[in-house]
């Protein structure tokens, strides 16, 4: 069989080399398929575990955020305990507060039926306030003209601004009442207030005054003291007043007698004679003699009555006319 040399050998001559047997283009294929697959595969390896390198990163992104999602979602859970527990609280204030508020509402119901209860009592007392004021203004012309009539000035609940043989103090007694005429005698046959002496400068009427309302006050009979004062003379007469519920305004003068008078009255009594009744009813009107009739002769207040029959029963001398007359209540 004749070769054909090749390129760098002589012709005829032998290559003894193995026989090759020459690649075919269909032996070719499967290799180059191969080579290929596998390149294929290592790109898609590459890429797969590009792709897993990836998806752990984020996995692990994924679960870093989880576990953060989680510690904010327990820290959220204990906020929302707390919460739910702090709601409660609320929710018990709440009923608490609401159960006082309807306490409050219905005190303030009370009250606002109250204040319109006190509002119609105020609406009466003041309707009753100026009925009394027209009452009073009426009772005052009248006293003006009985002041302008009768000369005299009435005061009350005020220590008067007189005097006996030391200032006069007063003592009232809250619970005193007027008497009736045979209240009063009584009283004033048993009061020893009469039967002291009439000292001059030690004790005087005004004293005499003083000590007979006292007496009275403490006794639940309510009396008034009295000063009395007379034309052309500095120095006035000490009484009291009471207001019977029978027979009206009385005055009582209680001077006691003076030492003269007491021995008089001692040997008076030693040669049978009875006591004397010191305690006198009293008789005033502006203008007029002053007049006194022993209690047990009076039988009436009035000056008229005096001016009827007391002069004829009237163991006193004159004392003078009467020019003015302070009543203390």
């Amino acid at each position: 069989m004749k070769w054909e040399s090749e390129p760098g050998v002589a012709a005829g001559t032998l290559d003894k080399r193995p026989d090759i047997p020459s690649r075919s283009p269909m032996r070719k294929a499967p290799l180059i398929v191969l080579s290929v697959a596998l390149t294929a595969a290592l790109v898609y390896g590459v890429i797969i575990t590009g792709e897993r390198d990836a998806l752990n990163t984020e996995l692990t992104s994924v679960q870093s955020a989880l576990a953060s999602t989680q510690g904010d979602l327990s820290s959220t859970t204990r906020t929302l305990i707390i919460t739910q527990s702090e709601l409660g609280s609320t929710r018990q204030t709440l009923a608490s507060t609401q159960l006082q508020l309807s306490v409050t509402m219905q005190a303030l119901t009370s009250t606002q039926a109250e204040l319109t209860s006190t509002n119609q009592k105020l609406s009466s007392v003041q309707s009753d306030l100026s009925y009394t004021r027209a009452r009073m203004d009426v009772i005052d012309t009248k006293l003006k003209l009985y002041e302008n009539t009768t000369g005299s000035k009435i005061y009350s609940g005020v220590q008067p601004q007189l005097r006996g043989a030391r200032p006069i103090e007063l003592v009232n007694n809250p619970a005193a009442t007027d008497p009736t005429w045979q209240q009063l005698m009584s009283f004033l046959g048993a009061d020893p207030t009469d039967d002291r002496i009439w000292t001059e400068g030690v004790f005087v009427s005004g004293d005499f005054a003083q000590v007979l309302h006292n007496n009275a006050e403490a006794a639940g009979i309510r009396a008034a003291l009295v000063g009395v004062f007379f034309e052309r003379q500095t120095i006035g007469h000490g009484l009291n007043a009471f207001k019977t519920a029978d027979r009206g305004l009385v005055y009582v003068d209680s001077t006691g007698p003076t030492l003269e008078q007491s021995l008089r009255e001692t040997l008076y009594r030693i040669n049978g004679g009875t006591p004397i009744e010191w305690d006198k009813i009293a008789y005033m009107v502006k203008g007029k003699e002053y007049g006194i009739i022993s209690i047990k002769k009076a039988n009436s207040p009035e000056y008229s009555y005096y001016e009827r029959v007391g002069k004829a029963l009237s163991d006193w001398g004159r004392m003078g006319i009467v020019d003015s007359i302070q009543i203390y209540w």
